[in-house]
């Protein structure tokens, strides 16, 4: 009997990385990405949305800061604002959400 590498079958474990920033989108996708996960990235709330409503993720690391969207009366985003419209509509279901920040103290 052969033994096979079980983890060489599986696929890619899935994480959604949503920042407004694109330089610290980018660190992460590449760090994440050398490690063997497929990563996924969004620079805000809606296509965070998309990512969560098309793909079976395994983790979201969400930026807790975003700037207001001019396109939507100014609405400002924020990562409790995101968390809370996913549950609402259910995408995301068991999904663990860090919520990080890049900021300046």
């Amino acid at each position: 009997m052969a033994l096979v590498n079980a983890t060489a079958q599986l696929p890619a474990k899935k994480i959604l990385v949503v920042d407004d920033n694109p330089v610290l989108l980018r660190a992460l996708a590449l760090a994440l990405g050398a490690r063997g996960y497929e990563v996924f990235t969004a620079v805000d709330a809606s296509e965070a949305f998309g990512f969560a409503r098309l793909e079976k993720l395994n983790l979201i690391l969400l930026d807790i800061f975003f700037p207001a969207d001019v396109t939507q009366n100014g609405m400002t985003w924020d990562a409790f604002r995101i968390i809370n419209w996913m549950q609402r509509v259910g995408v995301a279901e068991g999904v663990p959400i860090i919520v990080m920040s890049g900021a300046e103290p």
